[in-house]
């Protein structure tokens, strides 16, 4: 008899689907942390985590709660949508600076806009782009 998770109509392909999911997590995890010379002791302190959750992470045992994944993607230095397979493409952040907003609002102007317009479209940049002590 199967195991009372298979019993609802399609819990099969399910239980495969989260399984592939926890093996691209993770690989992209390890790989990610390997890249960044990032240990798993480190990267739970910063998330405030014990050691041996990022070691379930890593081994495909369980995935991070919905709401460390943008902090982990922060870190990191790629999507969420990365980080889950969601996207091939790691996306990496760029990162929000007194710099980029001046370049920003120079091809703004060049493209004809005031400064009350340039005001706007930057108040719309993604937030999960600034640093959060800026």
């Amino acid at each position: 008899m199967c195991p009372k998770r298979y019993n609802t109509r399609g819990g099969v392909r399910v239980e495969q689907e989260r399984k592939k999911l926890a093996r691209v997590f993770a690989s992209r995890l390890a790989e990610l942390m390997e890249q960044r010379g990032i240990k798993a002791i480190d990267l739970a302190a910063r998330l405030k985590v014990h050691q041996s959750r990022v070691s379930r992470w890593l081994s495909g045992e369980q995935f991070p709660k919905i709401e460390t994944l943008p902090s982990l993607a922060e870190i990191l230095g790629v999507t969420v949508d990365y980080l889950l397979g969601a996207s091939d493409h790691p996306q990496e952040y760029v990162r929000w600076n007194a710099d980029l907003e001046e370049r920003l609002r120079w091809h703004l102007q060049e493209a004809g806009f005031d400064k009350a317009a340039q005001d706007v479209i930057l108040g719309l940049a993604p937030k999960v782009s600034r640093p959060r002590n800026e």
